[in-house]
């Protein structure tokens, strides 16, 4: 069961990354897409690790299934940041549950894991859970979150990075760490293929000057850092337990970060803002009960 520990310590690094990427886009850069690929450069510096692991070229069997699974990694990280600029942090990471739903399906399809009726109760509240905190009460009516459609795409896409890698480790075709190095490669190259448009370039030549400010590049890299580390632990997690049972535990994040953007927004409204009316309350609190509830089912199953 050493795989929690892991997974725990990369999701509380997540509730903090939640939080961060709330505030650059909510307040510093308004382009989540050029934010995106700012965030993916300032990863780059998690390639320290590389004279640390045994690094060599895997075969093209290998090597495709890798460039996959950063692509759905690449795709999942833009559409959740699109999402995290026109939505609640707390929301989002809420939706973010949806990531365990999808990642038992392909589990189940493509590697044949399968989840007791415990778990499957988990993931039963989760969704419950999921449904409130897609919801908000605004003039008098229940609206579902613009942001719902995009994390949902989201969700799938990292579902699909995290059961591909799973196959990979556990057939042991490659280790958790490499796997953690090629993720940078090919997200470095995703990301060159994106300035191949004059669109983009236009954007980001606009954009750039906005960053050049050692607070905010300070603040970028510490994301950046804490991210791919999460990262990095994420996946030994996967090379150690059930990929669909790793990803139901989305919910200790979303407690998490429930917290801190609740403190934050009471004590500091300014850095991030949340809907605390009590029809909003009730319905982010349903949607943390939920979440709780699982998690106990986990536990004593």
């Amino acid at each position: 069961m050493l795989w929690i520990i892991y997974v725990l310590m990369a999701y509380i690094l997540w509730a903090l990354v939640n939080i961060g990427d709330k505030y650059v886009v909510g307040k510093r850069i308004t382009n989540p897409y050029f934010y995106a690929v700012v965030g993916f450069f300032a990863g780059t510096i998690s390639l320290v690790v590389l004279p640390f692991i045994d690094f060599y070229i895997p075969s093209l069997y290998i090597l495709f299934w890798l460039f996959l699974s950063s692509l759905g990694f690449f795709a999942g990280a833009f559409l959740y940041l699109k999402a995290m600029s026109i939505e609640e942090v707390s929301r989002i990471s809420i939706l973010f549950n949806f990531l365990g739903i999808f990642t038992l399906i392909l589990a189940w399809i493509f590697i044949g894991e399968k989840l007791n009726n415990m778990q499957l109760t988990a993931f039963g509240l989760w969704l419950c859970g999921s449904i409130f905190a897609s919801l908000h009460f605004n003039a008098g009516k229940f609206k579902i979150s613009k942001a719902l459609i995009l994390m949902l795409t989201s969700c799938f896409f990292y579902a699909s990075y995290d059961v591909i890698n799973r196959y990979l480790m556990v057939n042991n075709y490659i280790s958790f760490s490499l796997i953690f190095v090629y993720l940078n490669f090919f997200i470095l190259f995703f990301c060159s293929i994106l300035f191949l448009s004059s669109k983009f370039r236009t954007e980001w030549k606009k954009n750039i000057q906005g960053i050049l400010d050692w607070k905010l590049i300070l603040i970028v890299l510490g994301i950046a850092a804490f991210s791919r580390f999460g990262v990095l632990l994420h996946n030994k997690a996967v090379s150690l337990g059930p990929v669909a049972l790793i990803n139901v535990m989305e919910g200790f994040q979303t407690i998490l970060v429930f917290i801190f953007a609740g403190l934050i927004s009471w004590l500091a409204p300014k850095y991030i803002k949340e809907e605390w009316d009590a029809k909003n309350f009730l319905l982010k609190f349903l949607a943390l009960i939920f979440m709780v509830a699982g998690i106990v089912v986990l536990n004593v199953m």
